[in-house]
């Protein structure tokens, strides 16, 4: 039996501009239009774990 398998790579704008040969602000274009998939903000969310506002519950019952 065959599987298929659709994995989700995450790449930085610089992989992307690479991978596609486009410049970037016709990739900006692309998301403005809806034509590309827009950023995913990691930044943020690595922040907000490192201050203490992670939502995932640490042993010993504190958030």
């Amino acid at each position: 039996m065959v599987e298929n398998k659709t994995y989700i790579q995450i790449l930085r704008l610089s992989g992307v501009l690479e991978r596609t040969g486009l410049k970037r602000a016709t990739i900006y274009a692309f998301i403005a239009a809806r034509k590309f998939p827009a950023a995913i903000p990691l930044d943020g969310i690595l922040r907000r774990s490192r201050n203490g506002y992670n939502p995932v519950k640490r042993q010993g019952g504190e958030p």
